[in-house]
């Protein structure tokens, strides 16, 4: 039968169906269905999602408005009613008084299969104890023998009504849909499968001003397979859920896993975020379905504007299209794995959902960290290079490979490639005025098999070159692409042990470690590194890229300690093989410093940055953003550690160099004037500090945003630079207002939001404000020892001015 022979009878049986009794209509449903089942399975589908609301439930000699009493619970009022039963609220009074919700399926006492559905309920919420779901309290039979549930009463609108009535931001409904997805994880580790996530099912109760979503009514409940004694009753296909927020698989005969619930949650975040949910569910049922199964929605932030960076609207989306893909083996595998990348965006760190380009990834890195060097981060960008193994560069690259070829006529062949396949392509003629680098590669890369089909090593090396400098530009997925191929040719014809093929192997190691593919990346380089050990030997340069990148990856899995050491052998390494003065060394020592910070000893990690200034300094043709990047990170962390003057020169010199490299009212340049202002504060000008930072914040508002991280750091810096003026109220305040934007805009975890709330301890500490000041110290120390642990001295100086407040010892002692 055609899909056009299917909607028509489907309709003709659906409008013969609808008006009947429920008996009537499950038995015609049922000889229907012996016939052709696909064809039963559509008409029941649109029979269960009919919008003659009540009416299986009239079909029941028994009336609810009747009802007055159950057991203990007497009844006050209706206040749900559908297709799967009807919710009362109730009040007992013994032996406790509280008000209660009871849910009653009159049609269980007449189906066998409703009797069953209704008893998976019980069991689904009799396993589940979550703070966001709502509990069981009693269960039992009504006088009449019909089954009822006794529920905890949430008294609270739909989770879509709450957020416009509150006016939430986006973050704010982010936040409440993380307490939800914690819920339904709790549920599937319990066995239960919810699959009819939905607004109307998670309503939102204000508990001493918090909201608590709580996720109710398992009515079309689904145990995971094995996990409880409580068969679910056979649907023979027939789409169970919502239809605006079911997913495809929930429209056919295709089994249905906690995956289906995952769909459900980035449904009901789509409609938090844009204002509708993502498939419109008005018109035709058989419509209706086809659009669950095969229409993919816009983008929210195409559908309605939010006041949210650029860049957290491209992450929610990213974040979206991946849970509401159609195809489940696509989606989040866990309702876990959607809250983690909903986490990531609210601390601005890389979220799973999105490629790893190195552009996105640098991105995220500089908005997370930028905090812990009073803004410097920006910058440090520019100097912490990462790893090596991959950042070569075109020209290098091939000068390094030609330099390992053995024979004239290779490097003639890799000469005329060059020229001939990659360079001509800049002709004018032939590419355009608009060519990008990213295009001529693009172009040569389908010419080298071809160019070089006896010569597989020389085709090896140029895979290797190009795919370096795909690296190189972002474009991760071309450069892995290259550099299997060069591994793949260099196995085969000069096998597994050839130092070359080693060399390919190291690449496309560290190629996984760029991509912060860390779990991946760490056995390869572990690998690499014995193999180079015993095929390269300890003077070959190689083996201590393959060390640094090591070291990288160890830091990138939060193992600074196991780090350090790695990157230590690694820098020996460097400046025994290349010399002291050399841009490898300069990475490492980079890279050590950042490891010693992670770990706390940031003494070491400042001598460490230094010696690498000094390095790049000494280099023949110094890299001018590296050191401008180096100077500014030095001053950060003597402002960090108190020491303002030592701090003053080398922030002079980044301010200056950035002026001239980069203009007035570059982003970097903003950076160092904030952190100079700083330096006006606590060097005893706080007048020309507020002076500074009242430009800063102007020129980031209208370039970036009030709600912009970086504009943030320069209003905290500016309140720093009033209560440095003995503006101890004034500052007090606006720290108070400052701590609400940050939580607002960067969650509560944010590095900022810590160090704004033990400004505002300070503030009313100083103001003789005591008792006000001990509640944002502690929590300052709490966070603080959370991100750098107990012995940080941030972490310490919370901890010194919690003790001072206790003590009741005056400001300023």
């Amino acid at each position: 039968m055609t899909d056009p022979d299917l909607h028509a009878r489907a309709s003709a049986l659906f409008v013969a169906l609808r008006d009947l009794g429920a008996a009537d209509r499950r038995k015609a449903l049922r000889a229907a269905a012996a016939e052709d089942p696909l064809l039963a399975s559509e008409v029941e589908s649109l029979l269960v999602h009919d919008v003659a609301d009540g009416r299986d439930v009239a079909d029941v000699e028994w009336s609810a408005d009747r009802l007055d009493r159950i057991g203990p619970y007497e009844i006050l009022e209706r206040i749900g009613r559908g297709s799967s039963g009807q919710v009362f609220l109730a009040e007992q009074h013994e032996p406790i008084h509280r008000r209660v919700a009871i849910k009653i399926v009159p049609e269980a006492a007449l189906s066998a299969e409703l009797a069953a559905r209704f008893e998976v309920e019980r069991r689904a919420m009799e396993r589940t104890e979550h703070p966001n779901i709502a509990r069981i309290l009693d269960a039992g039979r009504t006088d009449g023998g019909l089954p009822y549930l006794v529920m905890e009463y949430v008294q609270g609108p739909p989770i879509t009504t709450y957020c416009d009535q509150k006016g939430l931001s986006l973050l704010d409904r982010i936040r409440l849909v993380l307490d939800v997805a914690d819920a339904v994880q709790h549920a599937h580790q319990c066995g239960v499968i919810h699959r009819d996530l939905k607004p109307g099912n998670i309503l939102v109760a204000s508990i001493q001003d918090r909201a608590i979503p709580c996720v109710l009514d398992f009515g079309i409940a689904k145990p995971v397979a094995g996990t409880f004694h409580a068969d679910t009753p056979p649907t023979l296909g027939v789409p169970m859920g919502t239809p605006a927020y079911m997913a495809p698989e929930q429209t056919g005969l295709v089994g249905v896993d906690t995956r289906a619930d995952v769909y459900a949650l980035g449904a009901v975040l789509y409609e938090l975020a844009c204002g509708r949910p993502p498939v419109d569910a008005s018109g035709d049922p058989l419509e209706v379905l086809r659009r669950i199964r095969d229409a993919v929605p816009p983008p929210a932030s195409r559908v309605r504007a939010n006041a949210a960076p650029a860049s957290v609207l491209a992450d929610l989306d990213a974040i979206l299209a991946k849970a509401l893909e159609k195809s489940r083996e696509r989606r989040y595998a866990t309702a876990a794995a959607f809250a983690d990348d909903l986490r990531r965006l609210l601390r601005r760190e890389p979220i799973e959902a999105r490629a790893p380009t190195i552009g996105y990834r640098t991105a995220r890195f500089v908005q997370r960290n930028r905090a812990l060097v009073a803004a410097g981060a920006l910058v440090a960008a520019a100097c912490v290079l990462g790893i090596l193994g991959l950042s070569i560069g075109l020209v290098q690259a091939n000068r390094e490979r030609a330099e390992a070829l053995r024979q004239n006529e290779s490097q003639r062949e890799i000469n005329r490639f060059l020229t001939e396949d990659l360079l001509a392509q800049a002709s004018p003629d032939r590419a355009g005025a608009d060519v990008t680098v990213l295009d001529l590669l693009h172009r040569a890369s389908d010419t080298i098999d071809a160019r070089f089909p006896t010569r597989p090593l020389v085709a090896a090396s140029v895979h290797q070159a190009l795919g370096e400098a795909f690296a190189e530009l972002g474009s991760l997925e071309d450069a892995e692409r290259h550099i299997d191929r060069a591994l793949e040719l260099r196995r085969a014809s000069a096998g597994p042990d050839d130092p070359d093929t080693l060399r390919s192997e190291i690449a496309r190691s560290s190629l996984i470690a760029r991509a912060e593919r860390f779990d991946e990346a760490e056995p390869a380089l572990r690998a690499c590194v014995a193999r180079a050990r015993a095929i390269l030997g300890t003077d070959d340069r190689d083996l201590y890229t393959a060390l640094n990148d090591l070291g990288v990856t160890l830091e990138g899995r939060g193992k600074p300690g196991d780090a350090v050491p790695v990157l230590e052998e690694a820098l020996a390494g460097r400046k025994r093989v290349l010399g002291a003065v050399d841009r490898d060394v300069l990475t490492t020592q980079s890279n050590l410093a950042l490891a010693l910070d992670a770990t706390g000893d940031v003494q070491r990690s400042l001598a460490m940055l230094l010696e690498a200034l000094r390095t790049a300094e000494a280099l023949p043709d110094p890299p001018r953003f590296t050191v401008l990047g180096l100077n500014n990170n030095v001053a950060a962390t003597y402002q960090d550690l108190g020491r303002e003057r030592e701090a003053a020169p080398y922030l002079l010199k980044a301010g200056a160099m950035a002026a001239d490299a980069l203009g007035p009212d570059h982003p970097a340049t903003l950076t160092i004037q904030a952190n100079l202002a700083s330096l006006e504060a606590k060097l005893g000008d706080p007048a020309r500090a507020i002076e500074l930072f009242e430009h800063v914040v102007a020129a980031r508002t209208a370039s970036i945003g009030a709600g912009a991280t970086d504009t943030l750091i320069a209003r905290h810096g500016y309140l720093e630079a009033v209560r440095a003026q003995c503006r101890y109220d004034e500052a007090a305040a606006g720290f108070a207002e400052l701590l609400a934007d940050v939580e607002r805009e960067l969650g509560e975890n944010d590095p900022l939001a810590a160090q704004t709330s033990l400004s505002l301890a300070k503030a009313r500490f100083d103001a003789g404000r005591v008792a006000e000041a001990l509640a944002p110290a502690e929590w300052a120390a709490f966070r603080l020892e959370s991100l750098y642990g107990g012995d940080h001295f941030r972490a310490s100086a919370a901890r010194d001015l919690v003790a001072r407040i206790r003590s009741g010892t005056p400001a300023g002692d």
